[in-house]
């Protein structure tokens, strides 16, 4: 789409909600953010600064969602599927043991942060709003140093008094009539023995801030799960990576050409004996950033077409895989699939359906399809997620998705009505590739939102700040980025097997 034509659909979607709105039942007064990683917490601050009552639920100790890292590796997905997850003895008033412990693990799983994890994406685009980054800070950034950015983001807002660490969030149901009951779990170490503590709690609204980086995806593979079951050790998702040293001088297979497996293709570089890397399609792909990513795969790496399947030409499942072009290998010591996530919104598991239905959570792979603005849920708007779109995404898309979520729950700005709601959702074009991630396809992701509430602003005679556009100098940092990629990329790996600290990038 044209930027005129995303300008005046987005006046007129505008002028429809203001025309005849959807009305909620009741005031939005009380909300409950499910999650305090990045996008948790941008919606607890900005729902915060328009007087709401916001309670934020985290399973954690900590905060930091995907960049709070952790030495701890949870079961594997492929076993799982297989039926070989491990039972979790956990019960309230149990002795604290080794086995305990493992167990909590499978209950509350870490990131995928792996150790030697530096991003991939400039820090400015990383940037929660209102909290610049400190003056100096470098384009690529430790996980480390992202973490600390978060916790002092926290800090600088109060936000930790309104977040219940430790807390998962079991069950959330929609109530009759309006509002939604929370089952909530906390699991604590007193003394040598596990105390669960459960409850429930009631709120108007609920934001899923959960991440999109939760749920292993596993393509299906003909021989897979027989091969797992005889071979378990040698196979594992990228989200069981934690760090290099396992892998020396074992021969490698990766599963997927996208920016994981580019990304450990470098970590595993003079580290294993051999890296293989089998992918779908061409090498040279329609995304610039995708190409670029794939430029600074190391020499040494072995391409392979798509895997057949899991055992020898004759179908014999003795360790070999063959791939699409009739070639096999048999000498790989670890399979490490990575082919990404599956969004899933495992609190809402009572609501969510792969099939449309009404009321409830009809979601994909990869998002909520009944969301308007991919934040509201149709059925009940009371319920949101952010952070979970269909496309690749800034941090500043999600500033965007907090704001406006604020503002509509706030009363500051309307929604059109349920059966607009789902017209303009099912008509919806999307303004460019899932997989554009250059300046312009951000810029037009978020131009419908910022034209959309500030139009709502005007005309209903609010004085809410205006909403800007992404700045030009976004587009000079991503050229600069691109141009140096390769260079930077090989100078934080070289920092990395150093144990240095990053040669400084200045914004």
């Amino acid at each position: 789409m044209s930027r005129n034509e995303l300008i005046d659909a987005a006046v007129k979607e505008a002028l429809d909600a203001v025309e005849d709105p959807y009305v909620f039942q009741s005031p939005i007064k009380h909300i409950a953010v499910i999650g305090a990683g990045p996008v948790g917490l941008v919606s607890t601050k900005t729902l915060l600064d328009r007087g709401l009552h916001v309670k934020t639920f985290e399973r954690h100790q900590d905060l930091g969602g995907q960049w709070l890292y952790s030495d701890k590796v949870s079961s594997n997905p492929i076993t799982c599927k297989t039926g070989v997850s491990p039972e979790a003895p956990l019960k309230n008033g149990t002795r604290w043991t080794p086995e305990v412990e493992k167990a909590l693990v499978e209950v509350i799983p870490p990131s995928a942060i792996y150790r030697d994890l530096f991003t991939n994406l400039i820090s400015p685009l990383m940037e929660l709003r209102d909290f610049p980054w400190p003056k100096d800070t470098p384009l690529y950034l430790s996980h480390t140093k992202v973490h600390q950015y978060y916790r002092a983001y926290a800090d600088q807002f109060g936000l930790d008094r309104h977040i219940m660490y430790n807390t998962s969030v079991e069950q959330v149901t929609k109530l009759t009539g309006s509002g939604w009951k929370l089952n909530l779990k906390r699991y604590e170490r007193v003394d040598d023995t596990l105390r669960i503590h459960e409850w429930e709690e009631t709120f108007d609204a609920v934001v899923m801030a959960t991440g999109a980086h939760q749920q292993a995806s596993i393509p299906e593979f003909k021989d897979l799960e027989a091969f797992t079951r005889l071979f378990p050790e040698r196979v594992l998702h990228a989200k069981q990576y934690k760090l290099v040293d396992p892998f020396t001088r074992k021969n490698v297979l990766l599963v997927g050409g996208h920016v994981s497996a580019c990304d450990l293709s470098k970590h595993l570089y003079c580290q294993a004996k051999k890296v293989y890397m089998s992918f779908r399609g061409p090498f040279q792909l329609k995304s610039r950033v995708f190409n670029l990513h794939r430029s600074t795969i190391p020499e040494t790496t072995i391409f392979k077409p798509n895997i057949a399947h899991f055992s020898d030409k004759n179908g014999n499942i003795n360790g070999a895989i063959t791939f699409e072009d009739g070639t096999t290998v048999d000498d790989v010591d670890f399979i490490i699939f990575c082919t990404g996530y599956m969004y899933n919104p495992k609190p809402l598991a009572s609501l969510v359906s792969d099939v449309p239905q009404p009321d409830k959570v009809w979601k994909s792979k990869t998002h909520v399809l009944n969301a308007y603005q991919l934040i509201f849920w149709i059925p009940d708007p009371t319920l949101a997620f952010v952070g979970a779109p269909p496309h690749l995404a800034t941090t500043q898309f999600f500033n965007l998705q907090a704001e406006t979520l604020a503002r509509v729950w706030a009363d500051k700005a309307k929604l059109p009505s349920q059966l607009s709601m789902q017209k303009y959702t099912d008509n919806r074009r999307p303004p460019c590739s899932p997989d554009d991630f250059e300046f312009h396809g951000e810029k037009q992701r978020q131009l419908g939102l910022i034209v959309w509430l500030n139009e709502h602003n005007r005309l209903l005679g609010h004085d809410e700040p205006e909403l800007k556009e992404m700045g030009d100098h976004f587009e000079e940092l991503l050229k600069d980025a691109a141009r140096t990629w390769k260079e930077d990329s090989m100078a934080m790996l070289k920092a990395i097997r150093e144990r240095k600290s990053l040669p400084s990038a200045k914004l």
